[in-house]
């Protein structure tokens, strides 16, 4: 604190100080009058608030038009290097799609038969099956981890080595396998108590868990936080997602199996094809709908999940 001089001189005070802080620095933004800006100029996030992510982020958007576009953007975008992945997680699902394809010609179109007559159906299909659908869900879950490392760092133009991308998959691909194995026991209990906990844990969970356990490595719980707030929004992504893709797959499996029969190989071919776009989408789909929640909730861009995934 400043005192007057002793020598009797006349000489001017200090100014006071008149700058932000004059009433004493503070954390609150509101009481400051000013949030922290990006650097284009935006407002950050404060204590979870509703963030306003760049406009131009290529994996965040700011609205619902952005999530449709930045969703077939990723297609766009990165369909190159995900393909040699995509192809790999087709081929297990090709040929379990042609062992249920046999399986279904065999079931009878109506009645019902005892245990007899379906260990008669299933034949020779149990080991099959159940072989192929756990390579399905290994080898999906491999590339999913892979796929969603390249879609991040592609939009955020870093490199997208395969080698790397394996590497990453592998050290994160377990963590997403317990915590799938968990969602889908939350749900299926949901369901048995009353339905509606079911419905409502497979829209918080399903469009959410792939980013939350992938990229941000985190916990179940976090999903909850997510779309705390957003789930509406989310419902309605969700619904639209799964119109699109499965309405489209129905479509083509009608057009097609009339001239196909589902038993055959050619059906399994024509299954690995279709299946190409509809995993890059579905990989887009996760991806985007992920960072519109996170970046909504705290600011965060397509920089910082590529940092993420890269760590």
């Amino acid at each position: 604190m400043s005192t007057p001089p002793e020598d009797g001189e006349q000489r001017p005070w200090p100014r006071p100080y008149e700058g932000e802080y004059a009433a004493g620095p503070t954390d609150n933004p509101r009481e400051r009058g000013t949030w922290p800006r990006s650097s284009d100029g935006e407002r950050d996030s404060h204590d979870g608030l509703d963030a306003r992510p760049r406009r131009d982020d290529p994996l965040v958007p700011v609205d619902f038009a952005g999530w449709f576009e930045r969703m077939f953007g990723v297609v766009r975008r990165s369909w190159l290097p995900l393909l040699p992945f995509v192809l790999i997680a087709a081929v297990p699902q090709a040929v379990l799609s042609r062992y249920a394809g046999i399986l279904s010609n065999r079931l009878p179109s109506t009645g019902t038969y005892s245990n007899v007559q379906w260990h008669d159906v299933t034949r020779g299909l149990q080991g099959p099956l159940a072989g192929w659908g756990i390579a399905t869900l290994i080898v999906g879950l491999l590339m999913q981890c892979a796929g969603v490392w390249i879609v991040v760092r592609h939009a955020a133009g870093r490199d997208v080595g395969a080698g790397s991308a394996v590497q990453f998959a592998a050290r994160r691909s377990p963590a997403l396998l317990g915590w799938t194995f968990v969602a889908i026991a939350l749900i299926v209990i949901g369901f048995i108590c009353l339905v509606i906990p079911g419905v409502y844990l497979t829209f918080v969970l399903l469009p959410t868990l792939t980013g939350v356990i992938v990229i941000a490595r985190g916990s179940i719980t976090d999903c909850f936080a997510l779309v705390r707030g957003r789930f509406w929004a989310t419902v309605g992504r969700t619904v639209l997602f799964a119109v699109i893709v499965g309405g489209a797959s129905l479509v083509l499996d009608a057009i097609v199996g009339l001239v196909l029969d589902q038993s055959s190989w050619w059906f399994a071919v024509y299954r690995l094809l279709v299946s190409v776009p509809i995993t890059m989408l579905t990989l887009g789909f996760a991806v985007v709908t992920y960072a519109e929640l996170r970046g909504r909730r705290t600011g965060d861009g397509t920089e910082k999940l590529a940092d993420e995934v890269s760590a």
